[in-house]
C-alpha cells in the first residue's frame, strides 16, 4: 500500500444506522470520520417502506437531539406511552405507564434517510459508499484500508458496523459465542381499524412472542402498527404463503381483535432469529459496534438500541482521549470502551434470551407459575421501576450524551 493515503481519525466500515450514527456522534467534536459501505447512494434514497421500524428509547432520542437530529424526523415517529406485557391473551398484564414516554416508533427508512443526509453534509465525514474493501492492514502506527478503486485510507483506527456478518470482526480474528432459535420473525406494518392510542402490546405464546408497537399514521390518517411475530420455524413457510387478507384475519384472531381488522401495509420480511455475542469488543486498532458486536432476540425491542449505547460509549472514550493528546486507536481507550459496553450487553442479551425461554415452556404448571410473577411485578412498584427505566435504555453506567449532555 504505496499509493498517497487519505487521512482520518477513523474508518467507520458500515453505512447503516449505526454505522452513520458513530460518524455523526464523533464529527459532532471534530474526529475526521470515513464511512464505507458497499451500498450506492442511489439506491439507499430509492428505497421506499418495507415494514421495517425501531423503537427508539428515550435514552437514545436524548442522542439524536443532541446531533439535531430530531428536526428532521420531527413527526414521523408515534411515541410509546404504555406498554402492556401478557402471557397469551388472557394473563394478568403487566402495565408499564408512568407518565414519561418510554420510546418512539420509527420507520427505518425514515431514520436513514436522516442520518444519511446530516452525514453527506457534514464538513468532517468523507463518505466512500459503492467500495469494495480489497485490502487490510492494521500495524502498530495505525490502519490501512485499500478500495478496489485504488484509494488508500489511513486512519489510527478501525470501527466495525458492517453487521451481524461483520468482515472487520472476522478479520481481526474475533469469535462468537452463538446459536439461532427455532424461529422465524415475521416482520411487517398493518393498518387498522381500532386505534393504538400509543400502547405497545407484548403477547407471549408458547410458539412464540408477537409485538405490536404504534406507528404514525400516514397521509390517509390511517391507524397504524408495526408488527414483529416470531413463529416456529416449521410453520413460516405456511405462514408466508397465506393470502393478505388470511393473514390479517389470523392476526386478528391471534390477538383476540386486539386491534379490529387489519391490512398489511408491505410485503412480509422473514428472518431467522439468532443470538450472538463477540467474546471481544476489541482488538488490535478495532472497535465493534452495533449487530458486528452482538445479536439479540427482538423479544424487548433492544437490538437498536443497544447499538446507540455502543455508539454514545465509544463517542465518550475517544474524544476524553483525544483532549488527553491520546490517538483514537490507543490501546488505553479501547480497554475503556471494552469495559463499559460488555458488561452491558452481555446482561440485556441474556435477559431476552431468558425471557424469551422461560415463555416458551410449555405446560398448565409453567402457565400459573409465569402468571403469578407477573401478577407480583405489577403489584410491585420497585421491580416496575426498575424495569421502566431498562426500557427507556436509561440503566447502568450511562454515557453523556444518552443523558441529553454535550461532551
Amino acid at each position: 500500500m504505496n499509493r498517497a493515503a487519505h487521512n482520518f481519525d477513523v474508518i467507520i466500515v458500515g453505512g447503516g444506522l449505526i454505522g452513520l450514527l458513530q460518524a455523526l456522534s464523533l464529527a459532532q467534536y471534530d474526529v475526521r470520520c470515513a464511512i464505507i459501505d458497499q451500498s450506492d447512494v442511489a439506491t439507499m434514497r430509492s428505497q421506499s417502506f418495507d415494514g421495517r421500524t425501531s423503537a427508539i428509547t428515550s435514552a437514545s432520542m436524548n442522542m439524536l437531539n443532541l446531533l439535531n437530529l430530531d428536526t428532521s424526523i420531527l413527526g414521523q415517529g408515534a411515541d410509546i406511552e404504555k406498554i402492556i406485557v401478557r402471557d397469551g391473551n388472557d394473563g394478568p398484564p403487566i402495565i408499564f405507564d408512568d407518565g414519561d414516554t418510554l420510546a418512539s416508533v420509527f420507520e427505518n427508512q425514515k431514520l436513514r434517510m436522516a442520518l444519511l443526509d446530516a452525514a453527506l453534509n457534514h464538513d468532517t465525514i468523507t463518505p466512500y459508499f459503492s467500495a469494495q474493501i480489497t485490502d487490510q492492514n492494521i500495524d502498530d502506527y495505525g490502519v490501512n484500508i485499500l478500495l478496489g478503486d485504488g484509494k488508500n485510507l489511513r486512519a489510527s483506527l478501525l470501527i466495525g458496523a458492517d453487521g451481524r456478518n461483520s468482515q472487520v470482526r472476522q478479520s481481526s480474528k474475533i469469535t462468537l459465542s452463538q446459536w439461532h432459535y427455532d424461529h422465524i420473525a415475521l416482520v411487517g406494518a398493518i393498518a387498522h381499524e381500532k386505534p393504538h392510542d400509543n400502547i405497545a402490546h407484548e403477547l407471549f405464546f408458547n410458539e412464540g412472542p408477537l409485538a405490536l408497537l404504534p406507528m404514525a399514521p400516514d397521509t390517509d390518517a390511517q391507524y397504524r402498527s408495526s408488527l414483529i411475530w416470531s413463529v416456529p420455524q416449521s410453520q413460516s413457510k405456511a405462514y408466508q404463503k397465506l393470502s393478505p387478507k388470511i393473514f390479517s384475519y389470523e392476526l386478528n384472531k391471534k390477538t383476540n381483535g386486539l386491534l379490529g381488522n387489519s391490512e398489511l401495509l408491505a410485503p412480509l420480511i422473514t428472518y431467522p432469529l439468532g443470538f450472538h455475542s463477540a467474546v471481544s469488543l476489541t482488538a488490535k486498532r478495532v472497535a465493534l459496534i452495533g449487530d458486528s458486536a452482538h445479536r439479540v432476540h427482538p423479544i424487548a425491542g433492544q437490538g437498536l438500541n443497544l447499538g446507540f449505547r455502543d455508539v454514545a460509549a465509544l463517542t465518550e472514550t475517544l474524544v476524553d482521549g483525544v483532549r488527553l493528546g491520546l490517538e483514537c486507536g490507543d490501546a488505553q481507550l479501547l480497554n475503556r470502551y471494552e469495559r463499559w459496553r460488555s458488561v452491558d450487553n452481555l446482561a440485556v442479551s441474556m435477559a431476552t434470551d431468558g425471557i424469551n425461554h422461560i415463555y416458551a415452556i410449555q405446560g398448565k404448571a409453567a402457565k400459573n407459575i409465569r402468571r403469578m410473577g407477573m401478577n407480583m411485578i405489577q403489584k410491585s412498584g420497585g421491580i416496575k421501576a426498575f424495569l421502566s427505566q431498562e426500557a427507556r435504555g436509561a440503566m447502568g453506567e450511562m454515557p453523556k450524551m444518552l443523558c441529553a449532555t454535550a461532551l
